[in-house]
This record gives C-alpha cells, sequence and structure tokens, in this order.
C-alpha cells in the first residue's frame, strides 16, 4: 500500500488523502515495517489517552482512507536521524503546517 525507503533509516512525512497536507513528520530505522505500525498501532499513552497523531489515523482508518506516505531524508545513524527530524519539524511548522508531532523531534520531551 505504501512505498518501499531507499534505506530503513529515513525521514518521512505522513499526508491527508483529502487536503494533503503533511500533518506528521517522523523517523524511522524499521523502514516501511513503521508505516504499517502506523496504521495498526493504537495503543494510549501513559496518560491513558490517545495521541493526536494517532487519532488523526485512525478517524482515516475507520473511512478506509490510508495517509499518504512521503520518504523526505535518509542518514545512517540514530544521531543524524535525530538532528533531521528536528529540522524538517521546524521546516515544515515554518511553512505554516499545523504538524500533530507532540514535540520538536529527535526524541526530545519538548
Amino acid at each position: 500500500m505504501w512505498p518501499t525507503p531507499e534505506n530503513d533509516y529515513c525521514i518521512y512525512v505522513l499526508r491527508c488523502p483529502v487536503t494533503n497536507n503533511i500533518k506528521y513528520v517522523g523517523q524511522t530505522t524499521w523502514g516501511k515495517t513503521r508505516i504499517q505500525n502506523h496504521w495498526k498501532d493504537f495503543r494510549l499513552n501513559k496518560n491513558g489517552k490517545l495521541i493526536r497523531v494517532k487519532a488523526w489515523i485512525k478517524s482515516l482508518r475507520t473511512k478506509g482512507t490510508p495517509f499518504i506516505v512521503e520518504y523526505i531524508d535518509y542518514g545512517t545513524t540514530r544521531d543524524e536521524l535525530n538532528q533531521k527530524e528536528i529540522y524538517w519539524i521546524a521546516y515544515y511548522k515554518s511553512l505554516g503546517c499545523e504538524l500533530l508531532n507532540a514535540n520538536a523531534g529527535g526524541n526530545s520531551k519538548n
């Protein structure tokens, strides 16, 4: 259903299939497996809530409408991916994208 990245260490965006807006920027070292997990995993966070990106994906899934995936950058280490994710989240926010990311990226807590 979704494209396969050039390598498993990648930065990706999830787009809304209705508006084509970028909704989420993520990183993975699992390649396409991570994307498939987004579609299936609706576990609650430690506070018992469904995080925003999961709620959005769940709403798409109930309509049978998958999100659009684009691989936008690649790396070779987790540290490199952390830096690139921070960059891309900031970049898309600077363009006015209303991202569903919970933090600034790079496995940060802010």
